[in-house]
């Protein structure tokens, strides 16, 4: 899943239509994922596997967090945006 995100989100970031709302909810839904991630290394760590298990739990937390921050850079060019928007009419 977060490898095909990998390859959509940056579309849909790209597309002048996307709102503030839908970035952060966006952001949302990248939060659950990256608590579930967390939670499943914790029982990993526990249950013993082997390191290249958790080596790749740790790259799927890797992804996550850098589609995160792609959706936050988002967030805050729509924000600056806004303000911008809102000062010229003012």
């Amino acid at each position: 899943m977060a490898k095909r995100l990998e390859r959509e989100i940056p579309t849909v970031l790209g597309d002048p239509a996307i709102t503030f709302d839908h970035a952060k909810r966006m952001i949302e839904a990248i939060d659950q994922h990256s608590a579930e991630v967390e939670r499943l290394m914790d029982a990993l760590e526990t249950a013993g596997v082997t390191d290249d298990v958790i080596d790749a739990a740790e790259r799927m937390e890797e992804r996550w967090n850098a589609l995160r921050g792609s959706i936050q850079e988002r967030l805050i060019d729509i924000q600056r945006r806004r303000d911008a928007h809102d000062d010229k009419i003012h």
